[in-house]
């Protein structure tokens, strides 16, 4: 049911801005050749649809597969979190900054789990990659890090910018 009200939901999204298109071009408005509008936050992977419960999600950033941002949680722009192998789950008043890339591995060798789970009150600053690991509540990392699949950081750990965290 809820794939159904989805696809009928993307016909009448594509359907209006069409219209629009046509009606920019009617009146001689340039507005019809820019794609700016057209990118879409949440992006369902197969049955996975992304859950964002009252978090802000800046209107550039790529929510793609099995991701849930907590309440009040903050995902700035050009992010990109993809959640094609496994879960991406961002907790509560967590904040991931502009341009930070997050995505999980199909599964790691040591038997770790290869999801990606951010804690509470965690703050990733800008241009930061994060691969499937563990971030506990009340961390902050550096802008530029690197944090390795198969990491976990512990609560209250502070990374500095432009370090490469190893599992």
């Amino acid at each position: 049911a809820a794939r159904v009200s989805y696809n009928i939901g993307r016909v009448q999204r594509e359907a209006g801005l069409n219209l629009d298109r046509i009606g920019s071009q009617m009146v001689g408005d340039i507005a019809y050749y820019q794609e700016t509008s057209r990118h879409r936050t949440t992006m369902p992977l197969y049955d996975s649809i992304p859950v964002t419960e009252d978090a802000w999600v800046a209107p550039n950033a790529s929510l793609i597969g099995d991701v849930m941002v907590s309440k009040w949680a903050t995902v700035w722009y050009n992010v990109t979190i993809r959640a094609e192998m496994n879960a991406v789950r961002i907790g509560h008043f967590s904040s991931i900054g502009d341009g930070t890339s997050i995505y999980t591995n199909h599964a790691l060798p040591h038997g770790i789990a290869s999801s990606v789970n951010i804690g509470k009150n965690v703050v990733v600053e800008p241009k930061c990659s994060i691969h499937s690991c563990i971030i506990d509540d009340d961390c902050v990392i550096g802008q530029g890090s690197v944090i390795m699949q198969g990491a976990r950081l512990e609560r209250g750990c502070v990374i500095l910018p432009n370090s490469v965290v190893g599992p």
